[in-house]
């Protein structure tokens, strides 16, 4: 999603992994879930494993400046009969995850987000701009960060414009 753009917050850091599960198993591709990749630098793509092999390059935290702000946005590729993904697994793993993201930054609000699901289980436009709208105003309200939304709200040429399942 294009959140940078919407929110237009200088330093901004984003970290996405199209199909990935956020349990730690093969999903959609993905050879590790987000629980686990979280912490490394490289994506689970074959041309990540031929540069890294099984030892993918440990994400550096102390680097950048600590996180005020982390928005997670997971569990639809978990919820897909496909990925066997049970909601005890599901709930374990994800809470694990949010207790490492506060080993590493304590003082971090982590908003947990589902995206509004339209045709083939993608996100909308529609849904983009609703998710937006709603995280631009929890972030002015709990952080006072003045922010506006720029740029078209609606990608040229998409295939998710509408809400059919037949798009």
């Amino acid at each position: 999603m294009g959140w940078e753009p919407v929110l237009e917050i200088p330093s901004t850091q984003l970290q996405a992994y199209p199909g990935i599960c956020l349990f730690d198993k093969l999903c959609w591709g993905n050879t590790r879930g987000m629980f686990h990749q979280w912490y490394y630098t490289s994506d689970t793509s074959p041309r990540a494993a031929q540069i890294w092999g099984d030892k993918p390059e440990l994400w550096d935290f102390s680097k950048q400046d600590d996180a005020d702000l982390v928005i997670i946005n997971l569990g639809t590729n978990d919820s897909n009969e496909a990925n066997n993904v049970t909601s005890a697994e599901y709930v374990a793993q994800y809470t694990l995850l949010i207790e490492g993201i506060h080993a590493v930054w304590p003082n971090a609000q982590i908003v947990l987000i589902h995206n509004d699901i339209g045709p083939a289980w993608h996100p909308t436009d529609v849904g983009h701009i609703k998710i937006a709208s709603h995280l631009i105003q929890y972030v002015k309200l709990n952080f006072g960060w003045e922010l506006y939304a720029t740029g078209p709200e609606v990608f040229h040429d998409t295939l998710y414009w509408n809400d059919n399942q037949s798009y």
